[in-house]
């Protein structure tokens, strides 16, 4: 088995996830291993090239850098800097709907599901920060 958070880990789990249609690979690296402004980023992975060895970074902040083909172990490399306030490596995230709720509009529902995880993954920042529910 790979090493958890070995580059082998990461490679095995973006083949996985980018071969499903039911789950969201989601990765938070520093900018600035990838030669890009700014640091701390999340992007989710949209696809993965295994010839060459890159994933397709689908970069959220697209009025700054649209979705571009990056080298996974330079990806990797970006993951493990280590962020400034909690001293902690970044990684990777495989995200999954939950089944909605008994009368919740899909949409609806869509919006409330994105709004938790991205609550879960910034200590509930997030929801201050957006229009999300």
């Amino acid at each position: 088995a790979d090493a958890p958070g070995s580059v082998e880990a990461l490679r095995r789990t973006v083949g996985d996830a980018c071969g499903r249609g039911d789950v969201v690979l989601a990765a938070t690296y520093s900018r600035k291993t990838l030669g890009q402004t700014g640091d701390g980023h999340f992007s989710p992975i949209g696809g993965y090239d295994a010839a060459s060895d890159h994933v397709l970074l689908l970069d959220v902040a697209r009025f700054k850098y649209p979705p571009h083909w990056v080298p996974l172990p330079l990806l990797h490399e970006a993951m493990l800097e280590l962020d400034k306030t909690t001293g902690k490596a970044r990684g990777w995230a495989l995200l999954k709907a939950e089944a909605l709720p008994a009368g919740v509009a899909a949409q609806e529902g869509d919006l409330a599901r994105a709004g938790a995880v991205l609550d879960r993954i910034t200590c509930g920042r997030c929801s201050r920060a957006t229009e999300l529910p």
